[in-house]
This record gives structure tokens, sequence and C-alpha cells, in this order.
């Protein structure tokens, strides 16, 4: 398996996510299970982390609100968002004329 960073904006990567309970930041949030750098590998692991889920769902050690999921996060796209929010910012904090 060809795993990567989750959070290398150098290249793509399609990201798994588990939603389930966060005991350090007391909160049901998506947490990083794993992130391939193509599609089929991710196909394949999220696959394997939806039955883990159904057996540990099945012995009463999974919440029913737990659920797997995941989608891809193009190169670059990180950067991106972080320039749109400070052009966002900048104009909004810009003196009026």
């Amino acid at each position: 398996m060809a795993e990567v960073d989750p959070d290398d904006d150098a290249v793509d990567r399609w990201i798994v996510h588990w939603y389930r309970y966060d005991p350090t930041r007391r909160e049901r949030r998506n947490t990083v299970v794993a992130a391939f750098d193509n599609e089929l590998e991710f196909l394949r692991r999220v696959g394997k982390a939806h039955v883990e889920l159904q057996r540990l769902q099945a012995e009463g050690r999974a919440e029913r609100v737990e659920r797997i999921s995941g989608g891809v996060k193009w190169a670059g796209s990180t950067a991106e968002g972080r320039a749109r929010r400070a052009a966002s910012r900048a104009f909004l904090r810009r003196p009026p004329r």
C-alpha cells in the first residue's frame, strides 16, 4: 500500500475518516484513519474499516452513530484555501474610504 501523510499538500491524497468519540477533545469528530495516493487503495481501506466498525458495533464496543467516510484532497488545496481565507480577511479589515 502506498500510504501518504494526510497533511502533505504536495500530493493528491484520498483520506479515510472514522467519525467517533475523541476522548482528548471530549467530542465526536472525524479522525483520520489513513491516507493513500490512489483511489483503489483508499476504497479497499474504507471497506476494511467498515467491516471492522460493524464488528465492533455488534460486540457493543462502538456507538451506533460511528461511521466510516472519506474523500479526496487535491494537491495544493490546503494552501489555496489558506490564501482564500487570508484574502477574505484582508478585504473585510480594509479601512473604509
